[in-house]
């Protein structure tokens, strides 16, 4: 198993004024079973919202966060965003598995 950060979504409310749906982020570390992951690509729309949230001012502009896709038998496929870089979480795997 590996550890990541996922970067959650709370539902959002509608702005009338501002037109547009505001949500806010949150980080929490899960671990996660590395052999359930069939997709991985970076989330560029997320960044973009995180680096916007005042909830979570004090990330790097560099931040990077990438979209995965897992599966396990039995279950509906489900999306979550971590942070990192497609690479950098591919070297979180290999080390889990050596």
């Amino acid at each position: 198993m590996i550890k990541l950060t996922e970067v959650r979504q709370s539902a959002g409310s509608y702005d009338s004024e501002k037109r547009t749906v505001i949500s806010s982020h949150s980080l929490q570390s899960i671990y996660l079973n590395e052999e359930y992951i069939f997709l991985m690509r970076e989330n560029k729309m997320l960044k973009k919202k995180v680096l916007n949230d005042p909830a979570l001012s004090g990330l790097s502009r560099d931040i990077a966060i990438t979209q995965l896709s897992l599966a396990s038998p039995g279950t509906a496929p489900l999306l979550i965003n971590v942070v990192g870089s497609v690479e950098q979480v591919l070297e979180a795997i290999n080390k889990a598995k050596n």
